[in-house]
């Protein structure tokens, strides 16, 4: 909630083009620590409410562990800062989404693996 507030202050106080690399810098941190939030909150409380559903047949209860969402979160929310940075360069198509896609999809798969 603070990185949300914190990033709309700075888009109405400052100015892109006076702000510089150190701006651009704290504003790509914020929209990070912002979809780590979202990704976080949607692997530990949504999925787990999902599989507490699923789970009517009494068998043992599926949970997500707290360090594999972390994990996973923390990977996931690099996606809107590497669409973005992209973007910002001139270079989004749509290659480069699916390459992007596919990259954070071996990457979540290994930590998926490793924990």
């Amino acid at each position: 909630m603070a990185s949300i507030l914190t990033l709309l202050y700075v888009f109405n106080t400052f100015d892109p083009g006076r702000v510089g690399p150190v701006g651009i810098l704290f504003i790509f941190i914020l929209i990070y620590l912002i979809s780590l939030g979202v990704f976080f909150f949607v692997l530990d409380v949504g999925l787990t409410f999902v599989l507490k559903i699923l789970n009517k047949d009494g068998k043992k209860e599926k949970t997500v562990e707290f360090k594999k969402a972390y994990y996973i979160a923390s990977i996931a929310a690099f996606l809107p800062v590497l669409m973005l940075g992209i973007q910002s360069v001139g270079q989004l198509q749509l290659t480069d989404v699916l390459l992007v896609v596919a990259f954070l999809s071996l990457a979540i798969f290994y930590v998926v693996k490793r924990t």
